[in-house]
């Protein structure tokens, strides 16, 4: 028997996974699964070697496209009324506005389940890009902040900054695709034959070249650059800013590797190229754990759109576009991070590089290298700055810092401090950017202050861990929920999303429990702790000395610039008591 060669294109990863456990003890399948979505899908068909294939599979828009890339048969995974009705579920705990926006086999299914359980679900059927774009546009202006759709509209909504829900496909629909494939196969009377494909290239450059028409199509690129989107579409850009000059040389970060770009824009009989070279550079390995660079493609834009209408979300839209540096104030865990991204995503220097420096993980040599180094990011112009844990800057440091800020140019600054103790906002850099600065102050509120939200925040965790490990799990019990709401979440969202995770992956039903709620909570509730040893002052002065340094190490777990905070000396000093004590 010969084997029938399937070729998946899955929109995402948990479905390639359920498809390889279904076609494992089927010898009559041959089962490959490349995961990518509507455009990405197309271009992974693009490159494969259509000989080596029988049938195509794949969902919705995707399987639409490949019929028109592609002469091998294309079959479609169609979603049944399970799959469009657990995402209609899963939506209904979302507070906010929401609609379902889908190409048209979705989007009809889902009006006859409306119609029928008599749900008011606003419902868009596309056909193409350009509808899908329109309508996302319209629901936005409508006040609408979720939509729920397949991997295409999803991550169209995600990077408009909407919530979104993914309709997922349960394993009946996937175990019908291949049947219908087989039957197919079967039915085939014969295999078009083609010529072997050009021999790919034998070594892989270094450099990616590129020669760029005047509306920056392709004329000609390395093979090897059609594999690193970003990468083309930084040269890309930098060729749309050239002028008739011939160029220059910019170093741009992308997924945090530099790249040496050149530019140079001639005229050949007529018409205008420009020829692009793109030269990776070695990482500074003495600064990779401290500092990361990132543009704007790398920074994801979607952060829950609970905020629509929230104070926060407007002072981070009126934050983004003022010039004055920015302190980010918050518990661990209250997605400070993300303010930043936001902050910089939305601002005035998002076609530049955002440099976060992990202060938390900087010691004394670094910071002298960063701050007067002529080859410094600081040096750079346009930039944006994020100095994340400044809880552990000195005086010194932050006066430093502060006189950056002032000669900094063109220059944006963020600062994040974790408010997790009373003393938190007392730090040197907090009083230096308060005192002497004209500092905005963004407040990131704890989860125990959100606790309205937390419903909808569930769907959407569920939704994303549903996609990951191939559950359908539904949402929760009343009496499940209230205890969520209940809850102090001393670990905010890490902690909320770790819990939502677990729960996800051991729910036996398409309702989680109160019970398996009460019982994971149980196990994050902290143990009471133990009656605080006396200190025993009848020892030398050494020997006290000692403890107190073990105390704060095991306090700051570690961490010897907190410890060295609490005992209120230099991490120099902290690190001659410790080598005196061996």
């Amino acid at each position: 028997m010969i084997p029938c060669r399937i070729l998946v294109i899955a929109p995402y990863e948990s479905m390639k996974n359920i498809l390889l456990f279904i076609c494992k003890d089927r010898p009559e399948v041959r089962l490959t699964v490349m995961v990518g979505d509507l455009g990405e899908g197309a271009r992974l068909v693009q490159e494969i070697d259509e000989e080596e294939f029988d049938i195509v599979i794949s969902r919705g828009g995707t399987a639409e496209v490949l019929r028109s890339v592609v002469s091998i048969p294309v079959v479609e995974i169609q979603l049944s009324s399970y799959d469009v009705l657990s995402a209609l579920k899963l939506a209904e705990n979302y507070t906010g506005r929401y609609a379902l926006v889908a190409y048209p086999n979705i989007a009809r299914m889902a009006t006859l389940l409306c119609s029928v359980l008599q749900y008011e679900v606003p419902i868009y059927s596309i056909s193409q890009g350009d509808t899908l774009e329109k309508t996302v546009d319209e629901l936005i202006q409508q006040g609408v902040t979720l939509i729920i759709g397949d991997m295409v509209t999803t991550q169209y909504a995600k990077q408009h900054s909407l919530d979104a829900i993914l309709i997922t496909s349960g394993v009946e629909s996937l175990e019908n695709s291949i049947r219908q494939a087989l039957q197919l196969h079967h039915l085939m009377t014969a295999v078009r034959v083609r010529d072997a494909l050009l021999e790919r290239q034998a070594r892989q450059h270094q450099w990616e070249l590129a020669v760029l028409q005047e509306d920056l199509t392709a004329f000609w690129e390395s093979p090897s650059l059609a594999r690193k989107p970003r990468l083309r579409k930084m040269m890309q850009k930098i060729a749309a800013q050239a002028d008739d000059a011939e160029g220059g040389v910019q170093i741009r970060r992308i997924q945090e590797q530099p790249w040496k770009i050149s530019c140079q824009r001639v005229f050949l009989e007529g018409s205008s190229y420009f020829f692009l070279q793109a030269e990776p550079l070695p990482e500074d390995m003495s600064r990779s754990e401290v500092v990361s660079f990132f543009s704007c493609e790398d920074i994801s834009p979607q952060y829950f759109k609970k905020y629509i209408n929230s104070t926060l979300h407007q002072n981070l839209q009126r934050y983004a576009v003022s010039r004055s540096p920015v302190l980010i104030l918050g518990e661990i865990s209250t997605h400070k991070d993300r303010a930043a991204n936001v902050l910089y995503s939305n601002g005035l220097h998002r076609d530049h590089p955002l440099c976060v420096v992990d202060c938390d993980r900087a010691d004394s040599k670094f910071w002298k290298s960063f701050l007067t180094r002529t080859d410094s990011p600081l040096y750079d112009a346009g930039c944006t700055f994020y100095f994340k844990n400044c809880n552990c800057l000195t005086k010194e440091q932050s006066d430093s810092l502060a006189r950056h800020i002032l000669s900094g140019g063109n220059n944006r600054f963020l600062f994040s401090v974790v408010t997790d103790t009373p003393q938190a906002e007392d730090c040197p850099i907090c009083r230096v950017l308060r005192q002497q600065y004209s500092c905005l102050t963004l407040r990131m509120p704890p989860l125990r202050e959100r606790v309205f939200e937390i419903p909808a925040l569930c769907s959407l965790y569920l939704n994303e861990f549903n996609a990951e490990s191939a559950h359908q799990v539904i949402g929760f019990v009343p009496e499940a929920m209230e205890l969520l709401q209940s809850y102090p979440w001393p670990g905010n969202m890490d902690q909320l999303k770790r819990v939502i995770r677990q729960l996800t992956l051991t729910a036996e039903r398409s309702y989680i429990s109160a019970e398996s709620v009460r019982q994971q909570l149980l196990l994050e509730s902290p143990q009471p702790a133990a009656k605080a040893p006396t200190f025993d002052t009848n020892r030398t002065l050494e020997e006290m000395t000692r403890e107190l340094v073990e105390i704060a190490l095991r306090r700051a777990h570690g961490n010897q610039s907190q410890a060295a905070m609490r005992l209120g000396v230099s991490r120099s000093t902290l690190w001659r008591m410790q080598r005196k004590e061996k």
